[in-house]
């Protein structure tokens, strides 16, 4: 399964500001939710998990505090970005 996450990792497209290999955890994270998806779709199932995300337009773009899940907790801003 790790062999795997590092493939599609190796996919996922670095978005500008997250060149470093400090944002490797990153791409991995985003990688096992696209195998997820994959499966998913293969199974002929649809996506059952849905997170919605609350935020204010500055949260996203100029990484201010303020975006929270759905019934859950805050979370960072460049959580609610991703």
């Amino acid at each position: 399964m790790v062999r795997a996450i590092e493939e599609v990792a190796r996919e996922v497209p670095v978005l500008p500001g997250e060149e470093g290999a400090a944002f490797r955890d990153r791409r991995r994270a985003d990688a096992l939710v696209a195998l997820a998806r994959s499966r998913l779709a293969h199974a002929g199932r649809v996506d059952r998990a849905t997170v919605v995300v609350h935020a204010r337009w500055d949260v996203l773009t100029r990484g201010k505090p303020g975006a929270e899940l759905e019934g859950g907790p805050v979370i960072h801003p460049e959580t609610a970005r991703r």
